[in-house]
């Protein structure tokens, strides 16, 4: 426990990027300002659907911002030339891969709370009170999901080499293709069904469900589904990161696979 808390912290300040808590809170509150307004006002004038369509999908779609620190955290290592102290350390792997996301769930829970906050301050979105605590699970549900996509990822970064990139790929297509901006009955067939596979698609939906006063009950299976698929990732981000440990012990390369 103690190696998941120290490396949940470490990696947190360190690999992600922010030593500063100014700037951190700053682009809390703008990131997500940005993108309601952008999706919510565009989808509004130009949509098809209602303006709580795409706040509710976007105040849960901030969640993707939690992929590219989740990505940094694993992928970074390389980059700072930390990766072979890492390699050749005699610490069990689970703590320390999955630690590096332990924080990112508070950091992304705290992207959506901005975000639905704005949404209700700004754009006047209505949430009933019986459906806060299955909005606050959605908003879990997402972020514990995207984390999981977050370590694949960056375990992916280690023979791309730069997790960023594959961390706007990613946004980009969540945003698309998980209904959070374009209803899924629109997508194309083939597309509709990738979309299946994609985190935050079950988690929009359940939190819609909530917003628009629906039980607790009726979402608890989306929240279950969009659960299990960010652990699908995360354990394939784990069988991704021990298979390239695994060539580098083997090939003598513990800076890099």
């Amino acid at each position: 426990m103690r190696i998941f808390t120290v490396t949940a912290y470490y990696s947190f300040r360190a690999l992600f990027n922010w030593l500063q808590p100014m700037p951190y809170f700053i682009n809390r509150l703008l990131f997500p300002l940005a993108q309601l307004a952008f999706f919510a006002l565009i989808g509004t004038y130009g949509g098809s659907q209602p303006l709580s369509f795409y706040l509710v999908g976007n105040a849960i779609g901030t969640a993707t911002a939690t992929a590219f620190g989740v990505s940094q955290a694993v992928g970074n290592e390389r980059q700072q030339g930390t990766l072979a102290y890492l390699l050749a350390a005699p610490a069990p792997r689970v703590p320390i891969f999955f630690g590096r996301a332990a924080l990112h769930v508070a950091d992304g829970m705290l992207n959506m709370v901005a975000a639905l906050a704005i949404a209700v301050i700004a754009f006047g979105l209505r949430v009933p009170v019986e459906g806060i605590l299955g909005v606050v699970s959605a908003m879990l549900v997402a972020t514990l999901a995207i984390c999981g996509l977050g370590l694949f990822l960056g375990a992916l970064a280690y023979i791309v080499l730069d997790a960023a990139i594959l961390a706007n790929f990613a946004m980009f297509i969540i945003l698309l293709l998980s209904g959070a901006n374009v209803p899924l009955a629109e997508l194309p067939g083939v597309v509709a069904a990738i979309a299946q596979g994609i985190p935050l698609t079950r988690s929009v939906a359940a939190a819609r469900l909530y917003v628009g006063g629906g039980s607790f009950d009726a979402g608890v299976g989306l929240l279950l589904g969009d659960l299990a698929l960010g652990a699908v990732y995360g354990i394939a981000g784990f069988v991704v990161f021990n298979w390239l440990e695994t060539r580098a012990r083997r090939g003598g390369r513990l800076e890099g696979v």
